[in-house]
């Protein structure tokens, strides 16, 4: 969130730099994907503790919620300082930057999307549009090898809120993301069930997997790219994403 005394969402480091001249000014929009890149290590370094043996992996198991839920934690704290920076380039007072930030609530890359649609028009046509998302998916039942899939940005966005959903299960208990299992369904009607982007083991049982934690860290991750740079291009920002993780 962005406090009233205008801090960045961390609470920690200031959303303006007041240089040697004393003139206020808004730190670089850069500052908000190394910061978001730096959060990705930690589901980055988590994949690398994977044994990537096929059949159980004992508690290796457990890696794959908490790619999981670092992959998405990373990116809500990406979406709300990167909106927060490119509102502060505009010159939007930092009442204005709270009150757009502010009522976010888990935002998915469908909600960050559109809320940055509607605040910067001038990036809503590159908006509607995005590059192809690699994912890993398997393809039967009995499959127990993921394969690469691509999807388009219209199933990149709504993978986004499934994936949102396997968050909730996971957070609130209804699921613990390292075996086979019953997922809860969504309380908002026309929002796209955890299921929808989990394995399917049969008999109503589906489980995240190696090739799921990939695939949601990065739906999330390339996912934010595209958004963010149709974002800062028109207003004159250029990002550099060389340091983003792969997640392969």
């Amino acid at each position: 969130m962005i406090a009233a005394g205008g801090y960045a969402p961390d609470m920690s480091t200031p959303l303006v730099n007041a240089g040697v001249s004393g003139i206020v000014s808004p730190y670089p929009v850069q500052a908000a994907v190394d910061r978001y890149v730096l959060a990705l290590k930690t589901p980055q370094k988590l994949l690398g503790l994977h044994p990537r043996t096929r059949g159980g992996t004992g508690n290796a198991m457990a890696l794959h919620p908490a790619v999981v839920l670092t992959s998405i934690s990373a990116f809500e704290g990406f979406a709300e300082e990167f909106t927060a920076l490119m509102m502060a380039h505009q010159g939007l007072p930092l009442s204005s930057i709270a009150k757009a930030v502010g009522k976010w609530n888990n935002p998915t890359l469908q909600d960050l999307k559109d809320a940055l649609t509607g605040q910067f028009p001038l990036a809503s046509s590159a908006l509607g549009t995005g590059a192809d998302v690699e994912i890993m998916v398997y393809k039967t039942t009995k499959a127990t090898t993921p394969r690469k899939q691509l999807k388009t940005w219209s199933e990149t966005l709504k993978m986004s809120q499934s994936w949102m959903e396997v968050r909730h299960n996971l957070t609130h208990g209804l699921a613990t993301g390292w075996r086979a299992e019953h997922w809860g369904r969504p309380l908002t009607p026309n929002v796209p069930p955890a299921v929808d982007v989990l394995r399917d083991h049969g008999s109503g049982e589906h489980s995240i997997g190696l090739g799921g934690a990939i695939s949601c860290a990065r739906v999330y991750s390339v996912g934010a790219k595209v958004i963010a740079d149709a974002v800062s291009a028109p207003y004159g920002q250029q990002l550099d994403w060389s340091n983003l993780p792969l997640f392969a």
